[in-house]
């Protein structure tokens, strides 16, 4: 079997899905994913686009400007027009699929470089936009245990997981990523973007916007649960981030 390494991966910060507060409010996610490919042959000269076998991009919803982003951004960035792409869909760990994609055609002789990304933008195409669920599926499963608030809520109570638990998990994850991001221990693979604060001042951003300075278990302990009566998610919880990012990574062999 072929060994199948990773080069290298970059990536754009993470910023709030929010219309009027987030980062990259004005920025469409294809642009994000063109200024990370832009930056991942820029810090590895000696792989060149053309050499690049084909582009798998991951997209957990494929619809407005994410309609054949994976095809469309490799395209609109100014790449070969006749490279293959493929968008791959596995909802919330697209981005692994993409990558898982990449490995298995390496190993089966199909070519040696190829560029792993995933791409979201929850606030421009926003969960539920534009879906048409088939009924069968109604058929087999009730509608309320789909969305992944309360799947996770199935899960805590499955595995006996208490709001505290989860409350205490939330807040070292936020504390740990503010630790990280403080020592630059992100600096290396973000990708610095323009991107403009809520008073619209433009700013080249280069940390994440969800990791909150001000996170503290008294807050936590104070707010509903969305998804369940009386149940263990308050949303910090189960959700670190409302936010979009892009990522890529090539192989080689």
């Amino acid at each position: 079997m072929k060994e199948c390494v990773i080069v290298d991966g970059v990536r754009s910060a993470n910023a709030r899905a929010h219309k009027d507060k987030g980062w990259f409010r004005n920025i469409r996610p294809e642009q994000l994913l063109i200024k990370v490919y832009q930056a991942l042959f820029e810090r590895n000269p000696k792989v060149k686009p053309e050499e690049v076998e084909a582009v798998f991009c991951g997209t957990a919803n494929q619809a407005g400007m994410q309609n054949d982003i994976a095809r469309l951004a490799w395209l609109a960035g100014g790449s070969r027009k006749w490279w293959p792409s493929n968008g791959v869909n596995q909802q919330c760990p697209f981005g692994d699929g993409g990558s898982g994609t990449c490995g298995q055609g390496h190993h089966v002789w199909r070519g040696d470089i190829y560029i792993a990304s995933g791409v979201e933008d929850m606030e421009k195409v926003p969960m539920m936009f534009a879906l048409d669920i088939s009924p069968k599926i109604f058929e087999r499963y009730y509608m309320g245990d789909l969305p992944m608030g309360n799947t996770a809520e199935k899960v805590a109570e499955l595995w006996k997981v208490s709001r505290k638990d989860a409350e205490v998990m939330a807040y070292w994850s936020n504390k740990k990523a503010e630790a990280a991001r403080d020592s630059g221990k992100f600096a290396r693979e973000i990708v610095p973007i323009e991107g403009e604060k809520e008073d619209g001042t433009k700013f080249m951003v280069t940390t994440d916007q969800w990791i909150h300075n001000d996170v503290s278990m008294e807050q936590m302990a104070t707010m509903k649960t969305p998804f369940k009566e009386n149940g263990v998610g308050d949303g910090w919880s189960f959700f670190s981030a409302d936010s979009g990012c892009s990522g890529t990574a090539p192989y080689e062999s």
